[in-house]
């Protein structure tokens, strides 16, 4: 894995600190733009450095779509433990286990009708009836 510069880090925390002012003024337009920038910066880092945790954990940081974010934090993820890079593997998993906690709680599976049950008994499927009162 290839070191990052510093001056190339340096740009990355100039456009965050911009951000974060926007933010800060709520200035939403001005806000997608900075980010827009933040993203177009990082993927020319990922072009000249390659596949580094760092990189693509940072953009996990700057993208909307949740589902975007936890692809970029498991390729990270697999790539801090390829090099065997600790800090970083301590890191994005926090990184991932805060997404888990933003995700909605699943749905239980709906329970299967009377008449869907009798026709599985009378074909020789035997169904497991779970109470939460037996245990």
């Amino acid at each position: 894995m290839k070191k990052i510069a510093k001056s190339d880090w340096l740009k990355v925390k100039a456009l965050a600190v911009k951000l974060a002012n926007a933010s800060i003024d709520n200035n939403i337009d001005s806000c997608d733009i900075i980010r827009f920038k933040i993203l177009d910066l990082l993927r020319k880092l990922w072009l000249k450095y390659g596949y580094n945790c760092n990189i693509i954990a940072t953009m996990a940081d700057y993208v909307k779509d949740p589902k975007e974010r936890r692809q970029l934090l498991g390729i990270a993820l697999k790539l801090a433990i390829i090099n065997d890079d600790n800090k970083n593997i301590l890191m994005i998993r926090k990184d991932i286990m805060a997404e888990m906690r933003r995700m909605p709680a699943p749905k239980p599976p709906k329970m299967q009708s009377k008449k869907a049950s009798q026709k599985c008994q009378s074909e020789g499927v035997k169904l497991c009836n779970l109470s939460f009162n037996r245990w």
